[in-house]
């Protein structure tokens, strides 16, 4: 396909954004494109983790731990033949929802 084609393709993708809210999840959002009974789903993958210290009579360790978070927006869906085959685009991150991930790091006293 030539440049002109693809360009329009990728503006027709956009055309997706609207009426799209960014501060919306996906899983709470009632809509045509997304219910509580599509398939929804959040994967939360412990990528690596090295353990860096260990307090046994404390009950505490450190570790350094990679996280991969991955989730499909169903409002964000489309069909690639129908736009020359462009099955992704790269945007800011600022542009779509993504979960908020919020690493705890506490201490719990008395776990019994």
């Amino acid at each position: 396909a030539d440049v002109n084609t693809l360009q329009q393709a990728n503006l027709d993708l956009l055309k997706l954004f609207t009426g799209y809210d960014v501060r919306a999840s996906p899983f709470n959002t009632m809509n045509l494109k997304t219910s509580r009974n599509s398939d929804n789903t959040l994967n939360v993958t412990l990528m690596r983790a090295k353990l860096i210290d260990l307090n046994e009579r404390q009950r505490q360790f450190t570790a350094n731990v990679g996280i991969v978070l991955e989730y499909s927006d169903p409002r964000l869906v489309w069909n690639p033949h129908d736009f020359h085959s462009i099955d992704h685009l790269y945007l800011k991150e600022d542009s779509v929802w993504f979960p908020k991930f919020i690493p705890c790091d506490r201490v719990r006293e008395n776990m019994h």
